[in-house]
């Protein structure tokens, strides 16, 4: 059922949690240097975590980013 799963800022206390789900999702990949990183920059970074049963199930992290230059004049 997915009524039981949460979503939630994260906070430093998951860190543990994300070190497992990373490999179990992305086992040809380390991505976790990059989350490491991503996080580092939290006033521009959005991090929440899905959970069940306070467990930690998934994690999205959006990064506040700009355009610049503008576009080429057609």
């Amino acid at each position: 059922m997915q009524d039981d799963i949460e979503i939630r800022i994260s906070r430093p206390g998951d860190r543990a949690a994300l070190q497992r789900l990373y490999p179990a999702a992305f086992p040809d990949e380390d991505l976790l240097p990059v989350v490491d990183e991503l996080l580092k920059d939290e006033p521009n970074v959005l991090s929440l975590v899905a959970t069940r049963q306070e467990n930690v199930i998934g994690h999205i992290a959006f990064i506040r980013c700009t355009v610049g230059g503008g576009f080429p004049a057609p």
